[in-house]
């Protein structure tokens, strides 16, 4: 079964979530950002806080950037919680998770999976190298 994706992307300072998420309905979930290391164009922090609504992330990430090194962004259609095991993710409301990764590794994994062939084709649009489909086979995280 296909959970996700990961890619490439080596211009970490040209915008990748306002390229990836474009078009993207981000209206129908809760965003939580954690271990943010991710900074504007005027070296702002570009997340203030942990959690947005989906107007709010929406906002946020139409903001042209400089350089996102490290970060982790889940989207919860319920409660919000720790995501620590595929386990722990499969259980939560938690519909997808997206990270970078040392600037140019992306991981991107969707429960549903129009999210995911919408990533999937985004992904190929926008021109990142290696693009891969994570499965169940060949997944191998520890933890999140």
């Amino acid at each position: 079964m296909v959970i996700g994706i990961d890619f490439e992307w080596h211009e970490s300072s040209s915008d990748i979530l306002k390229k990836l998420f474009t078009d993207f309905d981000f209206s129908k979930y809760t965003w939580d950002v954690y271990n943010e290391q991710a900074w504007d164009e005027d070296n702002n922090d570009l997340f203030e806080s942990k959690a947005y609504s989906g107007i709010e992330f929406d906002s946020i990430i139409k903001r042209p950037t400089n350089l996102i090194m490290l970060i982790s962004i889940k989207a919860f259609d319920g409660v919000v919680n720790e995501i620590e095991s595929f386990d722990d993710y499969l259980s939560s409301d938690c519909q997808l998770m997206f990270y970078v990764i040392d600037c140019d590794y992306v991981d991107l994994y969707c429960k549903r999976e129009e999210d995911l062939n919408f990533f999937y084709n985004r992904a190929k649009e926008i021109g990142v190298s290696e693009l891969n489909y994570i499965t169940e086979e060949n997944f191998s995280r520890t933890g999140f």
